[in-house]
């Protein structure tokens, strides 16, 4: 994990946990990662979390799928994605 995916992580978490949860802000984040680089499975892990807390469970399934086939290994990842398949 890079020292970037480590603080967008992080910056992240206080939007989301520490605050009141702040979802475009925790998407930029997550768009920032996936800008950055386009193979880090966080970028798309975080992502599908704003959609999942978001509702958008269309839109979080297929960015859950990719965060695995990319070797996310965050049990929440598979266990979001089994619940709304």
């Amino acid at each position: 994990v890079s020292t970037r995916t480590d603080t967008a992580v992080q910056r992240f978490r206080e939007v989301v946990v520490w605050n009141a949860p702040d979802w475009s802000a925790a998407a930029a984040t997550a768009d920032e990662l996936l800008r950055a680089d386009p193979n880090d499975p966080a970028g798309y892990f975080l992502h599908a979390q704003v959609c999942y807390n978001t509702r958008d469970h269309d839109r979080a399934l297929p960015l859950y799928d990719r965060a695995i086939e990319l070797g996310c290994r965050d049990i929440e990842a598979y266990t979001r994605r089994a619940e709304i398949q």
